[in-house]
């Protein structure tokens, strides 16, 4: 019987915290703003770690999607920021959640840098927020870092020569971590492609094979998202087939179709973000938040790509990595 009240005394408790909880964010609204659109896999993530930290916590949550991965243009990326503040307006939430460049440099900055009605947190900008004279008294967030150079060192290892290159969409965030690389760390990239539909991913796959010693995938997916035959399994089998260096990655899903990946997770971005959205709520100054970066990471080994390059990866590696078997 004793056991039995034990037990019922927990779960009312269990239950009155998490309707403390609730009623302590009860009416309050955060619109959370998507450079891209779902389905991609990063954002997908980012909005899944905001979700967890949110959820069961009483705050209204509305996603808006920018599709600027998908539109690149620079007239759509101008027009959809206008709209989404309209939309924000009328929403009238408490406080917005800005992921990745995009949704910063083409909302936040024009409509809430000097608007200190509003607090901004974004997430998954890359590097460094400077570029666009953040944090201010009312915007603080959170920087993605990729661990490159411990990359290198890996690719290394297994390359037969030092020329690196880089192949991935054209799009404003893989420019700008390719000129990160060389700025903050050196690394001479021999070649920079970046492309805008999966012919030509394809066309320079192959060809910077032969032109390059380790090629980094920086990421690709837009260019087969609407392609009904260029599946992620016909893209795997391809860069199976044709993989003649090591290839390497920093972004967790691209590890499906590279050698080696040491990558970030797209859901701690959003979990940062969420719990600094919290403590702003909780009537923390955004200022008195200083800006945090993601911390973890894992390392990914890919059994495929290791077959058809005929590298045997260490034992200490394999005890340390997540590993993609050959099937898809």
């Amino acid at each position: 019987m004793k056991i039995k009240n034990v037990f019922l005394t927990y779960v009312f408790l269990l239950l009155f915290v998490n309707d403390v909880s609730a009623a302590k964010y009860s009416g309050k609204k955060i619109v959370f703003v998507n450079s891209n659109h779902q389905g991609y896999e990063w954002s997908d993530g980012i909005l899944r770690g905001v979700k967890s930290v949110l959820d069961g916590t009483g705050v209204k949550l509305k996603v808006i999607d920018m599709d600027s991965k998908r539109n690149n243009e620079e007239f759509f990326k101008k027009k959809m920021a206008s709209q989404i503040k309209t939309t924000i307006d009328e929403f009238t939430p408490d406080l917005i959640i800005a992921s990745e460049d995009n949704a910063v440099k083409y909302l936040v900055v024009p409509y809430y840098r000097h608007n200190y009605d509003i607090p901004v947190v974004f997430c998954g900008v890359k590097w460094s927020a400077s570029e666009y004279e953040l944090p201010r008294a009312n915007i603080t967030g959170v920087i993605e870092v990729a661990l490159i150079p411990e990359l290198i060192d890996i690719l290394e290892e297994f390359s037969k020569g030092n020329r690196i290159g880089i192949l991935g969409t054209d799009d404003y965030s893989n420019s700008k971590e390719a000129k990160i690389f060389k700025d903050k760390f050196g690394i001479v990239l021999k070649e920079e492609v970046f492309v805008s539909d999966i012919q030509d991913w394809k066309k320079e796959f192959v060809r910077l094979q032969e032109s390059v010693d380790m090629l980094i995938l920086a990421p690709f997916s837009i260019l087969f998202i609407n392609e009904d035959l260029s599946s992620l399994r016909e893209i795997k089998e391809f860069v199976v087939k044709n993989t003649k260096i090591p290839t390497g990655t920093v972004e967790d899903w691209v590890a499906k179709f590279a050698l080696i990946g040491i990558v970030k997770k797209a859901d701690e971005q959003g979990i940062l973000a969420a719990k600094a959205a919290l403590k702003i709520l909780d009537g923390v100054d955004p200022a008195e938040i200083p800006i945090a970066e993601n911390e973890q990471g894992n390392l990914i080994l890919n059994l495929a790509v290791a077959e058809k390059l005929d590298v045997l990866f260490a034992p200490s590696l394999i005890r340390s990595a997540i590993i993609i078997d050959k099937e898809f």
